[in-house]
């Protein structure tokens, strides 16, 4: 009776942790296009008009933090997604990883976060449910015709922590059924917590670059202006990645 009872709080627990967070990504045939990330366009999308579902979670109380890291190899660490794939952070070479994890408490602002990184770089993706919003990155400004565009991973990690190992299949299972479009990185040895930390509550953040080493970090409620030193950020990143100055 006891087990059933821990089971049963631990899938509540994680039943719509990360529900719709995550924009999907990656190239189509559809060409990219060049264009500057505004401030402007950050706040429209920062304060609603996203893929999907509006934001929500910025406009409780807390200071957001976000400062840079000494560039540095970023630990090879793995996660199992929902669909029991392993994914490495090491596996993006030339691309920018934004690992975006929290516990349950921060979903909706988790996703809001998610959602305004991945439109700053996908403009297209506005409007667009996930399966549909596989749209090219914005070129970096200088880029080479023919070069390939660094591309941007916004990816969602829900933090479960320590569970039970006859436990880990069925929050699997339900976090197939909530987000069947979307990967969701899955933590269950509180990994990224005794890694980088985590606010409790709140949105945490990593950026890992083309490189595979760690950049920058940042957690509770950012505000605009953060979100759009971190956008900023993130297009340095691009631009190192393509040694342009």
């Amino acid at each position: 009776m006891i087990r059933f009872v821990v089971l049963t709080m631990v899938l509540i627990c994680a039943t719509g942790l990360f529900r719709g967070q995550a924009m999907a990504q990656g190239p189509t045939t559809a060409p990219p296009r060049e264009a500057p990330i505004k401030d402007s366009n950050l706040k429209e999308a920062f304060f609603g008009q996203t893929v999907g579902t509006g934001i929500r979670g910025f406009d409780s109380p807390g200071k957001g933090q976000l400062s840079p890291l000494q560039p540095a190899p970023a630990p090879p660490l793995a996660f199992e997604d929902q669909f029991a794939r392993t994914h490495r952070i090491n596996e993006f070479p030339g691309d920018i990883l934004v690992l975006i994890y929290g516990d349950r408490a921060s979903a909706d602002a988790n996703r809001a976060l998610g959602e305004t990184i991945h439109l700053a770089f996908h403009p297209e993706s506005r409007g667009k449910q996930a399966t549909a919003a596989k749209t090219p990155p914005l070129r970096v400004k200088g880029q080479t015709q023919g070069s390939r565009t660094p591309e941007v991973h916004a990816i969602p990690v829900a933090v479960i922590g320590r569970v039970p190992s006859f436990a880990k299949g069925l929050i699997q299972n339900r976090f197939k059924a909530a987000v069947s479009d979307t990967p969701v990185w899955l933590d269950f040895e509180d990994r990224l917590k005794n890694t980088w930390g985590i606010v409790e509550g709140h949105p945490n953040l990593v950026v890992i670059d083309h490189s595979a080493r760690m950049r920058t970090k940042g957690s509770g409620q950012l505000s605009p202006p953060q979100i759009q030193q971190l956008v900023d950020t993130i297009e340095v990143l691009r631009r190192e990645s393509l040694r342009l100055p």
